[in-house]
């Protein structure tokens, strides 16, 4: 029976692999814009502040650039985080302590101005991140060149230092050290300055969840197709009409030439007084084997369409019902078998696969 069964998937599979196919790019598509989503809320693809080192911000700032990845490759681009954990009030006054710069002062008296960050002004500490190199620059202005290179020390000193909860099971490179970013031109990174180092690395992301994301898909369509496939009245497999536990399932299949193996099973045992129901005209080759096996047999056989067509006769011994997969419906196939159950007689069940 797992034989038969596997054969009635892979039928199935093969009538319906346009719509697999259809289907599995679909849901594919549909994962990895998912996939990318969640991620990025949870900081694996945050765009949040993604901007470039301008003029600007170079002619005020002090800062130094680092790049993060997970251990897969995939590069950690959450500026969000990143920046709220250089802001911890607790981190401040530790920065405070050991360079001897005021930074909370600062950015308290700047948050009462009602200023708002833009492109061009980060505040007193600020992190961007290069739209297509995922290259981190943290920005400090606090006072003096001197004094924003101290605090920028410290902090990269803490990243590369310390124990940082989001930091775990991700490597971070130094990309430049701390410095006037105004006389380190050469170390700031443009759009696309990274060529295929980094930047590529976001496209083999895309893929590979896409490729996570068909797999995904053929499954899942392969399931919805059966699943449809079990509501509707003329898609006859194997798996989606109902037989008794002690029924005898035969399957005739064109492509495997199997008719003479067939019709033996369909009128053995010999001597026996059986009931043929078939509605749907009988493929040329099943026919011919029946027929072939049929003439020397001493063996009474009514060949109706329908059950009710049966005689009615006190010896009768078994019934057979075969069902066309393309031509017959579940609904005929229910009718005859509720009738054949009366007689409380062996079915064997034939599909038919022309």
């Amino acid at each position: 029976m797992e034989k038969i069964l596997w054969t009635e998937i892979k039928r199935f599979i093969k009538r319906n692999v346009k719509k697999v196919i259809v289907l599995s790019v679909v849901i594919g598509l549909i994962y990895t814009l998912a996939a990318n989503m969640l991620m990025g809320q949870n900081g694996m693809y945050e765009t949040d502040d993604t901007l470039e080192v301008t003029e600007e911000l170079a002619e005020y700032y002090s800062g130094f650039q680092v790049y993060i990845e997970y251990d897969d490759g995939r590069s950690f681009a959450n500026t969000t985080l990143l920046e709220e954990y250089i802001l911890q009030p607790e981190l401040i006054e530790e920065a405070e302590a050991s360079t001897g710069v005021e930074i909370l002062s600062r950015i308290e008296q700047l948050e009462a101005t009602g200023f708002e960050k833009s492109g061009d002004d980060r505040g007193v500490l600020g992190v961007i991140r290069g739209t297509y190199s995922d290259i981190f620059t943290v920005l400090v202005n606090v006072g003096t060149d001197s004094e924003n290179v101290a605090v920028a020390e410290f902090y990269l000193d803490e990243l590369t230092t310390e124990d940082v909860s989001f930091l775990e099971s991700k490597e971070l490179h130094v990309w430049s050290e701390p410095q006037v970013l105004s006389d380190a031109e050469d170390a700031v990174p443009e759009s696309g300055d990274l060529g295929n180092d980094v930047g590529d690395t976001t496209v083999v992301d895309y893929m590979i969840d896409w490729a996570i994301g068909t797999v995904f898909g053929f499954i899942i369509s392969t399931l919805v197709l059966i699943f449809w496939s079990l509501l509707r009245d003329r898609d006859l497999y194997a798996f989606t009409y109902n037989r008794g536990s002690d029924d005898v399932f035969l399957l005739y299949d064109a492509d495997k030439n199997n008719a003479d193996e067939v019709a033996q099973l369909i009128v053995y045992p010999l001597n026996y007084n059986k009931i043929v129901i078939h509605h749907s005209r009988l493929p040329d080759a099943l026919k011919d084997a029946l027929e072939k096996k049929s003439e020397s047999l001493p063996q009474s056989v009514d060949y109706v369409p329908k059950m009710a067509d049966a005689s009615v006769k006190s010896d009768r011994t078994e019934v057979v019902i075969m069902i066309d997969s393309l031509n017959d419906s579940k609904k005929w196939y229910r009718k005859q078998r509720l009738l054949a159950d009366t007689y409380q007689l062996p079915v064997k069940v034939v599909q038919i696969n022309s």
